[in-house]
């Protein structure tokens, strides 16, 4: 889930899940705003996703670089977020337009859709879409 056009939540944030059978380490993963960015923005040693489990990453420009805080907003006018392996490979990404304030985008029946409302960690699990999602396209990269 992204919410990259956040006026009342306290920041732009990208939430992680692992749909893996075994704990994820992100040991040397890092992320950024640009397709050529790694190492913009590394995850603490000792970062795991567990089985089943969520993690929110900030995206805030207002508060310092921090364990789970990039230090950088997401562009509410479009962007994208590219996460790359610890050899600084492009692992996944999702590439986004222009944001409506206030809602998240998530992934719901293998493709991402406009949320209702932006509901990071497990409280997310049920996508709730509005009616006009349907006219909606987001672009997924999995490079």
């Amino acid at each position: 889930e992204v919410l990259a056009f956040s006026r009342n939540a306290t920041s732009d944030w990208v939430e992680f899940h692992n749909d893996t059978g075994s704990d994820m380490s992100l040991d040397g993963v890092s992320l950024s705003r640009r397709a050529n960015g790694a190492g913009d923005w590394i995850f603490p040693m000792g970062s795991t996703i567990k089985v089943g489990g969520y993690l929110v990453v900030r995206f805030d420009d207002s508060q310092p670089v921090g364990d789970l805080n990039t230090g950088f907003p997401l562009a509410a006018e479009g962007g994208g977020v590219y996460m790359f392996d610890p050899d600084g490979f492009l692992s996944r990404s999702i590439e986004y337009g222009f944001q409506v304030a206030d809602r998240s985008i998530g992934m719901s029946d293998g493709r991402w859709q406009l949320l209702i409302e932006p509901t990071p960690g497990p409280s997310s699990k049920i996508p709730r879409t509005p009616s006009f999602a349907r006219y909606l396209m987001f672009c997924e990269s999995t490079k």
